[in-house]
């Protein structure tokens, strides 16, 4: 029976891996035409061609009454349950972005909390757009490490209640997560390195380099020096300290403008 689960699939969070979605969503699955065509007596292999032939992802549309491709994919890989190798190969997979989401989300679904956040948190670094198709049956646009935010965090996707997991800092908590070092500091201090040859591309002759701001406070100190040494007497007249009974070097750093070389 293609509605049927694989005799030899093992059972998901203690029950029937199809149950992991809801049987209202798996009927308006059984009934749409592409679980009909094209997901009948298919193996892993095939599932692979035909995750690669996906152009979106959604969930139910056209006011509930219909599944869309990625929902049918995502109940098959729950019927046939596909090899763990086969399943971080479609996340790993850079070149096919809806294939590489569809295994993101079955990972969710049926794999363990540790595992979950080992295999899709380097996704978050995947910024490429993908279309979604609405349950109006309309398309927008979404982005893959939103996307993958969503399946760590909430509890649900594609109208599918998600498997609920541990939070992260709970699994740092018991030593089964290391610390996670967030990308927004690598760039951040990547960005502060790069700035001064940006601003060189743009304006060279207003660049005000690391050096020349270090000449700006040795010029600054030496001013202020300057100005202790003038000591005015009760007569009102100056005079000059020596430098050597206050210990203050006499050498001058002029001020030059630096530019970077292009």
């Amino acid at each position: 029976m293609a509605n049927s689960t694989d005799p030899f699939a093992q059972n998901i969070h203690g029950t029937n891996p199809q149950n992991l979605i809801e049987k209202i969503t798996r009927e308006k699955i059984y009934n749409t035409p592409f679980w009909k065509e094209k997901c009948f007596g298919i193996s892993a292999e095939s599932l692979v061609d035909l995750a690669a032939g996906l152009r979106s992802y959604g969930g139910a549309f056209e006011g509930a009454k219909k599944s869309t491709s990625f929902l049918c994919l995502t109940l098959k890989m729950l019927q046939i349950q596909p090899g763990h190798e086969i399943v971080l190969e479609f996340i790993k997979n850079e070149d096919q972005k809806y294939t590489r989401l569809l295994g993101a989300l079955y990972l969710r679904l049926v794999g363990r909390p540790v595992e979950i956040f080992q295999y899709l948190e380097p996704l978050l670094s995947d910024f490429r757009r993908v279309r979604h198709q609405t349950r109006e049956g309309r398309f927008g646009l979404d982005y893959i490490d939103v996307l993958v935010d969503e399946l760590l965090h909430k509890d649900s996707f594609c109208g599918i209640v998600l498997p609920r997991i541990p939070r992260r800092h709970v699994l740092e908590g018991i030593g089964q997560l290391d610390s996670r070092t967030s990308g927004l500091t690598y760039n951040k201090e990547r960005a502060l390195r790069s700035t001064p040859l940006l601003l060189a591309r743009v304006c060279p002759e207003k660049v005000i380099t690391l050096a020349q701001s270090e000449l700006d406070m040795r010029h600054q100190e030496q001013n202020n020096a300057a100005k202790q040494k003038q000591v005015v007497d009760s007569s009102g007249r100056d005079t000059r300290a020596k430098n050597d009974s206050i210990g203050i070097e006499s050498t001058f750093y002029p001020r030059k403008r630096v530019k970077c070389g292009l």
